[in-house]
């Protein structure tokens, strides 16, 4: 039962992320028996970001990782 509730936790922050980054596809990498490990981010649209994958352990990195994105998307488009 404990694992189902972190596949639930893990599934809410993926969930988060989605609606704060449509931009990209993601999903969580699994290991060779089929659990759950790294962050992934596909980019979808490159008005999203310039890095084609961002990999991160946690959720939390993932998601400083997919902000950096955005703001570098930003400044490259302020300065254009």
């Amino acid at each position: 039962m404990v694992h189902a509730h972190n596949d639930d936790d893990h599934d809410q922050a993926l969930d988060e992320l989605r609606d704060e980054f449509p931009g990209w596809r993601l999903w969580r990498s699994k290991d060779h028996r089929g659990k759950p490990v790294d962050y992934v981010a596909t980019l979808r649209d490159e008005q999203a970001g310039r890095v084609p994958t961002l990999i991160a352990t946690t959720a939390w990195r993932l998601r400083e990782e997919l902000a950096e994105q955005r703001d570098l998307v930003q400044k490259l488009d302020a300065s254009a």
